[in-house]
């Protein structure tokens, strides 16, 4: 649609419509005048002709008057009107004869019925050339209607795309000491009203993420307090339990769950705070080093529901190295993800040149679910004790570091992410 064209486009288009619709009434207008003038003239002319026709004494001039062009008729001469023009009517009208177009004109002079009649091929031919220039500059209109609108939108959406390339070079975390205002940059009209709205929106924007800041500061410090307690008191427990009781389960759930929300804080605090140049210097971790330590950490719960986790390798090579902490973290969720909605057989962790996949043989996700399957608080199924978030975070680890992550059912049942990095 042309409202979703850019406006440059928009405002070429709007000159070439307006041109288009003035032009084609002048043209109308044009050849409409120029036809009610050509037949007024031609009336005159043979109203004349057939006037003073009538003012000869016929018949011996008769054959005189007429012409390879004109002929003339009459009742009162020697030459009657033919019987093919007795039907014509009065006053001017055109008609064809033998492949010729003609004017007849017809009238009552004295009581007698005259009648001229008038090749009008020369007037044929000037009406061509009226139609044709007439045409040829309406075309030629129209394209200057689009040349003019071309000038003119450059002129009008310049001042726009300045301001659109500066918004864009501006850094919204940055300090308000080093904030410069683009008002004083602009004319005081709507572009300058348009850079004052950007200013005060920027203004809003770093105080908003200041605030952000100390509030997830303050929180995740809060929250880290407690759940280093809750580990450490968990790993006493374990080693005062004993190995495969209640109480050992349970306090093994304990400690996993308060590792899990320390990664879960972590991988928060990354996203909301750690900047592109930041995320690059943190830990490198290579895929297989990194399926290897969750293999560890997850293998005693797939035990536990009595499932099998494995690593299975595709290539010798697997890749660059990666952000350890985002890596860990999208394929932890992925692999807790397989573990609740897998009852029976086996969750592979698939290696591959650049990419890795999550493989179970669970419930499976309807098709119609791949989509919004990555939207919070969205389960794939009432099976589970999963909130939701995990395949949500994925997704947005996955946008944060330009990754990719699908999703696909295998036969007869089970599940398959795959992460290409």
């Amino acid at each position: 649609m042309i409202f979703k064209s850019p406006l440059k486009t928009r405002i070429i288009f709007s000159f070439v419509i307006l041109t288009l619709i003035i032009g084609s009434i002048f043209a109308i207008a044009v050849v409409e005048i120029f036809r009610v003038t050509e037949a007024h003239t031609i009336t005159r002319e043979l109203n004349e002709r057939l006037t003073n026709y009538s003012r000869i004494k016929p018949p011996a001039t008769d054959p005189f008057l007429n012409s390879a062009t004109t002929h003339y008729y009459s009742d009162a001469t020697s030459i009657p009107i033919p019987v093919e023009y007795q039907n014509v009517k009065f006053g001017l009208s055109e008609t064809v004869s033998n492949h010729e177009a003609l004017f007849v004109y017809r009238k009552i002079i004295d009581g007698h019925d005259y009648m001229v009649v008038m090749n009008k091929t020369v007037y044929e031919a000037y009406e061509m050339n009226v139609f044709k220039w007439t045409f040829v500059g309406f075309i030629l209109s129209v394209f200057l209607a689009g040349f003019v609108g071309w000038l003119l939108s450059n002129q009008l959406i310049s001042p726009i795309v300045q301001l659109a390339r500066e918004v864009l070079a501006r850094n919204p975390t940055a300090e308000l000491t080093t904030f410069e205002p683009l008002v004083g940059r602009y004319a005081n009209d709507e572009v300058g009203q348009l850079a004052e709205a950007f200013d005060k929106t920027l203004l809003q924007l770093n105080e908003a993420l200041l605030r952000e800041r100390l509030f997830t500061s303050d929180v995740s410090h809060e929250f880290r307090t407690a759940l280093m307690v809750s580990s450490s008191s968990s790993e006493i427990l374990l080693k005062q339990l004993t190995p495969n009781s209640k109480q050992y389960e349970l306090a093994f759930k304990i400690q996993r769950s308060s590792q899990a929300m320390q990664r879960l804080v972590q991988t928060f605090l990354t996203l909301a705070r750690a900047k592109e140049k930041e995320t690059d210097v943190l830990e490198k971790v290579s895929l297989l080093d990194a399926s290897k330590k969750l293999l560890n950490q997850w293998e005693p719960e797939f035990k536990l529901k009595k499932l099998e986790l494995g690593i299975v390798q595709r290539a010798e090579i697997f890749g660059s190295n990666f952000n350890a902490v985002f890596v860990e973290i999208v394929m932890s969720n992925l692999i807790k993800n397989a573990l609740l909605y897998t009852h029976q057989g086996k969750v592979l962790i698939i290696l591959e040149d650049n990419q890795f996949s999550i493989e179970d043989t669970g419930i499976g996700i309807p098709l119609e679910d791949h989509k919004r399957i990555f939207e919070p608080f969205v389960r794939g199924s009432s099976d589970g004790d999963g909130l939701g978030l995990g395949l949500s975070l994925v997704q947005r680890i996955c946008t944060h570091q330009g990754w990719k992550v699908t999703v696909e059912s295998l036969q007869p049942t089970g599940t398959r992410f795959t992460v290409h990095l």
